[in-house]
């Protein structure tokens, strides 16, 4: 397991540095986990939670911020909605790609990986 300090993050480059190699190294597995979800019973429970929150008249169009895997991508994009997946690494964007393909799920039509901050998309 890797050990998180104040030593190791110490500048905001750093730390996206140390962040983006932390999930690179985890993404399959971590794909591998959110899959074994998807089809468990926690589905359904997120699903049913996430969706009593919003509205039912029309689906919505919806940025997942930080996608990882995938896993409420998928969820959402299941209940009809539009939803565009982006996180900073971009083995993660992959492996969500991977897993909304293998769920034959109409998730993540759009997967973007950031590399700056928000402001720097602007």
């Amino acid at each position: 397991m890797t050990k998180i300090d104040a030593t190791t993050i110490i500048h905001r480059h750093n730390a996206k540095e140390f962040i983006t190699d932390y999930w690179t190294k985890r993404a399959p597995k971590f794909k591998e986990l959110r899959r074994e979800e998807l089809r468990s019973e926690k589905m359904k429970q997120w699903q049913d939670e996430i969706c009593r929150h919003l509205p039912t008249q029309k689906p919505l169009k919806i940025l997942d911020i930080g996608c990882g895997a995938g896993f409420f991508s998928i969820l959402l994009a299941e209940k009809g909605h539009e939803v565009t997946g982006i996180d900073l690494t971009e083995s993660m964007v992959q492996e969500a790609v991977l897993l909304a393909k293998e769920e034959h799920s109409p998730a993540l039509r759009e997967m973007r990986r950031r590399s700056g901050s928000a402001k720097d998309d602007l």
